[in-house]
């Protein structure tokens, strides 16, 4: 990998850019590595302040257990578009 070539977890992304109008990102297979990962990264942003200027927020592969309800409830201004694709990944014990 070069350097570049790390992962950020969205909710990393966005409490750096809290006057986003619009967000749109697909998620890559290895950023699921197991089902954790969709729990864990949904509950972060479930966390995030609530974004002002904030629209448009797209999300596309996403993986089954993956959970936006806090985020959605914490900006009722934004137009939400979630992927109807679910991505099956293996438990990790």
């Amino acid at each position: 990998m070069g350097e570049y070539d790390e992962l950020l977890r969205i909710d990393e992304i966005l409490k750096d850019v809290p006057n986003i109008h619009k967000f749109v990102y697909e998620f890559r297979d290895v950023e699921f590595k197991d089902r954790n990962a969709a729990r864990e990264t949904s509950k972060k942003l479930g966390k995030l302040l609530p974004f002002q200027n904030l629209r448009v927020f797209h999300l596309f592969n996403l993986q089954k257990g993956f959970k936006l309800g806090k985020f959605i409830k914490k900006n009722p201004d934004v137009d939400f578009y979630p992927s109807k694709r679910v991505v099956e990944t293996s438990e990790v014990k």
